[in-house]
């Protein structure tokens, strides 16, 4: 059982009306207006009152990731300008191609770091949760051995940083 309705109600600008659609579903009685799709409402039902907390984690481990795929992508570009070799964390941020945010190496609830072979031909990148099971549950580490493209490894290592 479900139901659209068309409604007349307060728009962004003060004194305008917007027709807005409103989705509802029968729940026994009552109708229940939908504001998630199918799939994140059975997520929120799964997760219960542990939702928006599982939600938070996810997020953050999907930053981390996103944030190690770009560093491995300012590496290259470091590498393609520095005749191969690549630089720290601390070198990426002060020139200018990883942004200050990251400077001391954390950022939303994740701690990276950029391991350096001593020829600087090679690199791990890694993300670790600050807080395991509160700021994230995913340990990951960008291998870039230097002859093949950079790959990700992430698993639960119990907040522990990833070695190759």
């Amino acid at each position: 059982d479900n139901a659209v309705v068309m409604a007349n109600l307060p728009g962004r600008d003060p004194g305008k009306r917007e027709t807005q659609k409103i989705d509802l579903r029968r729940d026994g009685e009552h109708w229940i207006i939908l504001t998630v799709d199918a799939a994140s409402e059975k997520a929120i039902k799964k997760e219960g009152s542990n939702y928006f907390f599982a939600l938070r984690l996810e997020t953050q481990q999907n930053e981390a990731e996103k944030l190690l795929n770009r560093i491995a992508d300012v590496e290259s570009v470091y590498g393609m300008r520095n005749q191969a070799n690549y630089a720290t964390l601390d070198t990426l941020i002060e020139q200018g191609m990883l942004d200050a945010e990251l400077k001391g190496g954390e950022l939303a609830g994740y701690k990276f770091a950029i391991d350096l072979a001593p020829d600087k031909k090679s690199y791990n990148a890694t993300a670790t949760p600050v807080e395991y099971g509160k700021s994230g549950k995913l340990s990951m580490i960008m291998i870039a051995d230097g002859k093949t493209p950079p790959h990700l490894v992430k698993k639960d290592n119990n907040g522990k940083t990833l070695t190759q």
